[in-house]
């Protein structure tokens, strides 16, 4: 009898052994297929990054680079344009950014950060900086008041708004998820190949204002990257893409013809190209980058 009830207990073994990994197959569902995952990408700042003035896009640089990186990185991304069409200079976007807590929530949630600043901040200046001047005068004007400023007056203006460029970049980056990655686009020369400058009579004039233009953009970007940079901020340089290195060449076809002022379909593609070119490191497999 005790042979006939060790005989059992080893058969029933055997069978809780066997039928032990086939009941957990069964009673395991399959596994699901992994949920798509989507980032959100947030543009701010002036009318650079404004899809709108693109005659002939099918798409402007913002959501051009988030269908690249759909592309690249395999997941969807929500985009928020908060980018203006109203001549935005970096006290407005002070003021937007301290007020407005639809766009201070999208940054908290944001996994790329776009910004775009000081392009409507350069020559010619407003009364009360200290170059003085003023910008809504005729095109004769303007070009006068270029050419008549000097290096001492610029370098006080750029430092005037160094500390506002500290403060947005400052205050993005405490916002923005720690993963985030930060973009700053520094402006470009829209002066330079302007087809106006043909019909003005003084070019001795417009000479002086292009020296002028250059010494800014030379004196400015710098400043304003290191400020992005000591923020953990990427900047990234249109200038040196849009005007040569030296900053020399006319952006010809990569503006509108319409205004000379904003992306072309060849500039706004260009700006994708820099973009999806910077890795995204938080997307990026361990050990890539």
């Amino acid at each position: 009898m005790a042979h006939l009830k060790s005989a059992l207990v080893s058969l029933l073994l055997i069978f809780m052994i066997w039928w032990a990994p086939l009941a957990k197959a069964v009673a395991t569902p399959a596994a699901s297929p992994t949920a798509e995952r989507t980032i959100n990408l947030v543009a701010i700042g002036d009318s650079i990054p404004f899809a709108d003035f693109c005659t002939t896009c099918e798409h402007a640089f913002v959501d051009d680079y988030a269908m690249r990186l759909e592309d690249k990185y395999g997941l969807t991304v929500h985009v928020d344009n908060r980018s203006r069409n109203d001549s935005a200079k970096i006290d407005d976007i002070i003021v937007q950014l301290a007020s407005e807590n639809s766009l201070r929530q999208q940054i908290r949630q944001a996994d790329i950060v776009l910004i775009s600043i000081g392009f409507n901040n350069q020559p010619p200046f407003d009364s009360d900086q200290p170059c003085g001047g003023s910008p809504d005068v005729s095109i004769e004007e303007v070009i006068g008041q270029i050419a008549e400023l000097t290096s001492s007056c610029m370098s006080d203006t750029i430092a005037q708004f160094q500390n506002d460029y500290q403060f947005i970049f400052s205050e993005i980056a405490e916002l923005a998820p720690d993963h985030a990655l930060l973009l700053s686009l520094s402006p470009y020369d829209s002066f330079n190949g302007w087809p106006g400058f043909k019909e003005i009579n003084d070019q001795d004039q417009v000479t002086a204002m292009e020296t002028n233009i250059s010494w800014w953009f030379h004196h400015w970007n710098p400043m304003e990257c290191d400020a992005a940079q000591m923020n953990g901020f990427q900047c990234v340089d249109l200038y040196a893409v849009f005007n040569g290195p030296d900053g020399t060449e006319p952006a010809g076809d990569l503006l509108e013809p319409g205004d000379y002022t904003h992306p072309s379909k060849a500039g706004n593609a260009t700006i994708a190209d820099l973009l999806i070119a910077i890795p995204v490191t938080f997307l990026e497999p361990q050990g890539s980058v």
